[in-house]
């Protein structure tokens, strides 16, 4: 990529943050504003431009939304409350990415006993461990 490439690219990074920041200047720690509204906006004016590109896979603003609502349908049957914590136990995917709820501190797979030692989850999802 050439200098000039580096640079205008930079610069659109930098406008889009500028934008960003603006967007959110009056938003307060015990604002009602969350991010998934702001998402569902974004959905509803961009549903079939692409939201994310994740290992060469692109994913639309509307499959994002979908796969959001299925977390969220999820967490509903399970009987979650705001505050509740669940342990994900999964390889790196982009279908974690619309999911306020997933926060993950680690970089590689923790043992269940170190979940249990930082947090007390209301449940347990995982894959089998493969060598």
């Amino acid at each position: 990529m050439s200098l000039v490439a580096r640079i205008a690219r930079e610069m659109r990074f930098l406008n889009g943050l500028a934008r960003t920041l603006w967007s959110v200047r009056g938003i307060k720690p015990d604002s009602t504003i969350l991010v998934c509204d702001d998402f569902e906006a974004a959905v509803d004016q961009f549903a079939d431009h692409t939201a994310l590109i994740f290992e060469g896979e692109r994913y639309t603003y509307r499959q994002l939304d979908g796969i959001a609502n299925r977390f969220a349908a999820w967490a509903d049957a399970q009987g979650l409350k705001a505050g509740d914590t669940v342990a994900i136990l999964l390889p790196n995917r982009a279908e974690y990415v619309p999911s306020p709820a997933i926060k993950s501190p680690w970089t590689e797979r923790p043992s269940s006993k170190k979940i249990i030692g930082v947090c007390t989850p209301f449940g347990l999802i995982a894959t089998p461990v493969t060598d």
